[in-house]
């Protein structure tokens, strides 16, 4: 729960606990949240992202808001269990828009071809990333929304009753709504999806004939009205207006310039150098254009204007992310060329699917050791491809401390001699686990001396855990050395300017002898 994700989030506690409140905040909760979310000078909880978001985390928000109750922990919102929340709720949403989407693409394909594109875009793309990792930004939501207005979409144009046709209009029009709301410029896609599988003009005539009546114009007004209600009723609470613009100082400033060579290139977020796969996309696009396949041109177009738009963003990288972020929900139309791939161009053709297949796998793979290495953010630079290899690698980091005496531990001395590692020095890797060895001798087997690892930064202990040494002695193994370890999974977020530490504290004032101590990350 860190910077935007925090900001998206902030709603459900801010709502259901503090009634917007903000001086019931935890104590300096907006620094430790990465300051996604403010209090203004007015006392109020200010946030630039809208509530989206917040409102498709709110099951599983209240959820564990009633299990930290039940369970006897805090209910602040921020603690605890709560940071699970999204996490929880990103695997539920990637797993129905999964579902969503496979049911889509048997519209168009058979089973295995739709079996087969779900799964390589699933492990090939960044949806991955967001699914199991920046698990509280937009992105995985958008794209359940996107698979469920697709599905709903399909309905509607093939059903014939007017009464199920009204049915399907309703929620087509709450879910683009919402789909507006969560992230205004996925406005393009409730555009694409209403042309189609068009491939004439007596068939867009046709479509605009049946989508645009004045029923269906009021539907959209009302539920758009619905769906917007909660924003504007919060942006009357922070600024005193109901419509305001949360993104000033923010914006398209590069529409003359577009940096469109590094944010489809750069390894600072590019999105064929984090996602290979999408080579493939433009690829089979470019088949099913050469074909005369409908939805070619209208998926290319897409895919071209939406690299435009978003090279024109202030910063091209949209800040930390992984592989231009914004093409996360769109993987639900680029499954369409990619099943037609599948399809129609590799056919029963070995040679083919050894070929083509083996360099979809590499990419897959690419994308697999990317999403497990990397940390949040590409701070080295636009151009940087020695630190890009480096996160390709299968990277670890190791440090020792070796006493050429041993380093005695008694009544005087509380803490043993540590290991240090400044972050800023590992944080290219995603680090998740640390293994600390130490080779020690005890005298005492209820010795009370402990394996401590920690993050701290500045005055504030990010982490602290302790493995308890004489747990790892039987009774016949005190007074000699031994090997002995600690397992700690670190925490997702510490920030580049916090130091690890790893040291023996005797905590009980005992005797032992320490002839090293080991830090393996990984």
């Amino acid at each position: 729960m860190w910077g935007d994700a925090a900001g998206y989030y902030v709603y459900s506690p801010a709502l259901f606990i503090y009634k917007f409140d903000a001086a019931k905040l935890p104590e300096k909760i907006t620094e430790k949240t990465g300051e996604g979310f403010v209090v203004n000078e007015k006392g109020k909880i200010i946030t630039r992202y809208s509530c989206g978001i917040a409102i498709l985390q709110s099951p599983v928000f209240l959820a564990t808001h009633w299990l930290a109750g039940l369970t006897d922990q805090k209910q602040d919102g921020f603690s605890g269990i709560y940071h699970l929340v999204s996490s929880i709720a990103a695997i539920i949403y990637s797993f129905f828009g999964i579902l969503l989407l496979w049911y889509f693409l048997r519209y168009y394909f058979k089973r295995w071809v739709a079996l087969l594109t779900i799964i390589t875009i699933f492990l090939g793309t960044n949806l991955l990333y967001y699914t199991i990792d920046a698990t509280g930004m937009s992105h995985v939501y958008s794209f359940f929304l996107f698979a469920l207005l697709l599905v709903l979409s399909k309905k509607y144009f093939i059903e014939k009753r007017s009464k199920q046709q009204l049915i399907y209009f309703i929620f087509i029009s709450f879910v683009s709504s919402l789909i507006i709301l969560v992230r205004p410029t996925n406005v393009v896609f409730v555009v694409l999806v209403f042309l189609l599988d068009i491939s004439s003009l007596q068939e867009l005539k046709s479509r605009v004939k049946q989508v645009f009546t004045p029923s269906n114009f009021v539907i959209l007004v009302v539920s758009a009205f619905i769906v917007f209600l909660p924003q504007m009723l919060y942006w009357k609470y922070s600024s005193g207006s109901l419509i305001t613009n949360s993104y000033e100082g923010y914006g398209f400033t590069n529409w003359a310039t577009p940096k469109i060579k590094e944010f489809l290139f750069s390894t600072n977020n590019g999105l064929f150098t984090y996602n290979p796969l999408y080579f493939v996309f433009v690829i089979a696009l470019i088949f099913m254009i050469v074909k005369k396949q409908r939805n070619g041109w209208y998926i290319m177009l897409t895919f071209a204007g939406l690299i435009y738009v978003y090279s024109s963003w202030f910063i091209f990288s949209f800040g930390c992310g992984f592989g231009s972020r914004n093409f996360v929900e769109y993987t639900t139309v680029f499954a369409l060329p990619l099943g037609y791939f599948y399809m129609n161009f590799l056919k029963k053709d070995i040679f083919r699917w050894v070929l083509i297949g083996s360099l979809i796998f590499l990419m897959v793979l690419v994308n697999v050791k990317l999403t497990s290495s990397y940390n949040k953010c590409f701070i080295d630079g636009d151009w940087n491809w020695e630190e890009y290899k480096y996160l390709l690698k299968a990277r670890k980091y190791d440090k020792t401390l070796t006493f050429s005496q041993a380093f005695s531990l008694n009544d005087k001395r509380d803490y043993s001699e540590s290991i240090n590692i400044t972050v800023d020095k590992i944080t290219k890797v995603n680090f998740r686990r640390a293994i600390v060895k130490t080779k020690l001798r005890i005298y005492e087997k209820d010795t009370q001396a402990s394996i401590v690892f920690q993050i701290a930064a500045r005055d504030t202990l990010i982490y602290w855990n302790g493995v308890e040494i004489a747990k790892q002695f039987s009774e016949n193994e005190i007074g000699k050395y031994k090997l002995i370890k600690g397992d700690f999974w670190l925490p997702k977020h510490y920030t580049v300017n916090s130091e690890i530490s790893t040291f023996i504290w005797n905590r009980g004032k005992d005797s032992l002898d320490i002839k090293k101590i080991k830090v393996h990350l990984e």
